[in-house]
């Protein structure tokens, strides 16, 4: 859903304009400035009942000031700061901050389960710890462990026989990214997972915000007949969840880590003092953080930004971007909070955030692109030749190589990449280790899709939008059709098609021994008006109707349990993404669907109009193509 505070501050900066937005910023960075001399003795006031190892850790944090900024803006997370300033619990039942959507988690393990069993798998998790076979990936683990300690994030290593009665322990493992190994602290294993409940669950900006709020701004100037050349930056958090403190009792009984050790060639236990990563509770607790850190820079400042994790993405007219640069990082200052020194970039016209590459160089002419960055794609594009030059795929890593290339996809169109990850997920839910052919297809069709990296546009005006009407269909041995109408924005038919299907044409369809074949024809029905209309009308949004339930749910989920009726939509996506349509399906009654009477019989002219000629057996045969079988 798109955030009410960015249409909000979009519409106050064209409003204003670049000279008065600066000048607001300025004066209010200078309030902050003066507020935080005001609260000294506020700050000191918070810090008085804390540990000395949280006074160490958020001592240059500006809790009474960000507390005070949050209420003028309204946040519903009335008791951050005060959980901040307790630090954050590990396990058991985590506060709600309604500051987002309600949904209810329980814990699979009680506190006290946790406790009961964990001596035992202290002792487990002892014996397993060993050399992961490669030795620089331990080297590299351990040297990133030895640093935190450096960093003062870690205290060790720990004699063993020093943790308390019910502490847990979990291991840490590596995961090569690049040219590094990022440590990851296995709390699914330790059960410390197992034992948080939650009533909400946390959200965060996706590249799907920062296009909206792209688009958004390009609108509003338009409207308003100015013209905004746009440049960005990405602001990282330098060990962001390393900024925050864990609660007393989770550094007491929750914070203890194991890691193999090349030198001792034994495990090394060590002690947590901030929030780890891999825990559940630590997301959630970031999670608020950053959502608070974001609602105040986008309230009180006016900025133009998202925030995903630890990253924030910021939009600035080009010709006040130094002084947007200079407000971010006083921001960041004033409240405390470190940045990465060596991801800092200057605001340009093109900028990668989150694996993909925004291209604002025309947002003057009111377009920007976004496509994937070319490391993303090099790197699955050559996973997947690997994959496919063995025509072997373990289940592991099938799962590993399935979430890489849902994230990419997921932050473009997608609809057609997830419809062919359907096929690998079929393919590790089978526990093979050799790809049949269909799933060869299918990784070929996702790599050629990849390694494509076709720009998405982002068009400022509002672009027109059009609703197509399809329908089906079938009386074994007597008339099935199929029948479609295209209207435009005023509600003017355009054109429309209608085609009795030959029996030859409904035995094929049916060679599956079905009954009935209303699902399949249906489904062909939208393929045709998709195939018919979408060339014609490229980067039009498209609100297509259907009397169909199972078609539209199929949509939705971009497969279907009917693999026809999967191989159909397959189709579908790659002429939405070609023409950069963006289809939305819905739902009409039948008795409110015009294409119903033209999908029942043959109808040459309608409404002033001559029916088009349609190939559906042409289209049908595409799809044949991909089974290998029933082709018309």
């Amino acid at each position: 859903m798109f955030p009410d505070e960015i249409a909000d501050v979009v519409h106050k900066y064209v409003s204003l304009g670049p000279s008065n937005i600066a000048l607001h910023r300025t004066e209010e960075i200078k309030r902050w400035v003066c507020l935080s001399e005001e609260m000294q003795q506020a700050e000191r006031d918070i810090r008085s009942n804390m540990s000395a190892r949280r006074q160490k850790i958020l001592e240059r944090k500006k809790l009474a000031l960000l507390k005070s900024l949050l209420l003028e803006t309204g946040h519903s997370d009335l008791n951050l700061i005060d959980d901040l300033a307790a630090g954050f619990d590990l396990t058991g039942a985590l506060p709600e901050s309604n500051a987002f959507s309600k949904r209810v988690r329980p814990a699979a393990i009680s506190c006290e389960d946790l406790r009961s069993v964990a001596n035992l798998c202290k002792k487990g998790v002892l014996e397993m710890t060993q050399s992961s076979g490669d030795t620089e990936l331990d080297e590299q683990l351990y040297a990133a462990t030895l640093k935190e300690v450096k960093k003062g994030f870690l205290e060790g290593p720990l004699d063993p026989a020093s943790l308390p009665a019910g502490a847990t322990l979990t291991r840490r493992f590596g995961v090569k990214q690049k040219s590094k190994t990022r440590p990851i602290d296995d709390y699914k294993a330790s059960f410390v997972n197992s034992s948080v409940s939650q009533t909400e669950t946390a959200s965060v900006h996706t590249v799907d915000h920062i296009a909206a709020m792209v688009a958004c701004l390009m609108r509003a100037g338009e409207s308003r007949g100015c013209t905004l050349e746009l440049s960005a930056k990405a602001w990282d958090l330098a060990d962001a969840y390393k900024q925050v403190p864990l609660s007393d009792e989770a550094f007491a009984m929750d914070s203890f880590l194991v890691v193999y050790s090349p030198q001792s060639k034994g495990p090394e236990i060590y002690q947590q003092r901030v929030l780890p990563f891999g825990s559940v509770a630590s997301v959630t607790a970031f999670l608020r953080l950053a959502l608070a850190l974001w609602k105040v820079g986008t309230k009180l400042l006016g900025l133009l930004w998202t925030s995903y994790f630890d990253d924030f993405f910021s939009l600035s007219e080009v010709k006040t971007s130094r002084h947007t640069d200079l407000v971010i990082s006083s921001f960041f200052a004033i409240l405390g909070w470190d940045l990465s020194s060596d991801k800092l970039l200057w605001f340009d016209s093109v900028c990668k955030v989150l694996g993909v590459k925004f291209d604002l160089k025309m947002s003057g002419d009111g377009i920007s692109l976004v496509l994937n960055t070319e490391d993303r794609v090099s790197e699955l594009c050559e996973s997947l030749d690997e994959i496919l030059g063995t025509r072997r795929l373990k289940r592991a890593e099938g799962e590993k190589l399935r979430g890489r290339l849902i994230f990419a996809a997921g932050q473009l169109f997608g609809r057609f990449v997830r419809n062919q990850i359907r096929l690998l997920s079929d393919h590790i839910r089978s526990g093979r280790a050799n790809l049949t052919d269909e799933t060869v297809r299918a990784l070929q069709g996702i790599r050629h899709h990849l390694h494509a990296n076709v720009p998405r546009k982002i068009v400022g005006s509002s672009c027109d939008h059009v609703h197509i009407y399809v329908d089906a269909s079938f009386d074994d041995g007597s008339y099935s059709g199929i029948g479609g109408v295209i209207y435009d924005s005023t509600g003017k038919p355009l054109s429309f098609f209608s085609e009795e299907l030959s029996q030859d044409f409904v035995d094929v369809v049916r060679c599956d021994g079905q009954v009935t074949i209303i699902q399949e024809l249906e489904m062909l029905a939208l393929l045709v008006a998709i195939c018919l209309w979408c060339p014609e009308f490229k980067n039009y949004r498209v609100v297509a109707f259907t009397d169909s339930e199972s078609v539209r749910g199929a949509f939705l989920k971009t497969w279907s349990n009917n693999r026809q009726n999967s191989h159909l939509l397959t189709h579908i996506f790659q002429v939405e993404e070609e023409c950069l349509c963006q289809i939305w399906l819905e739902r009409v009654p039948s008795q409110s669907n015009p294409s119903d009477h033209l999908s029942r019989e043959k109808v040459r002219k309608w409404m002033g109009l001559e029916s088009q000629e349609v190939d559906y057996k042409e289209l049908w045969n595409r799809a044949a193509l991909l089974r290998g079988k029933c082709a018309a």
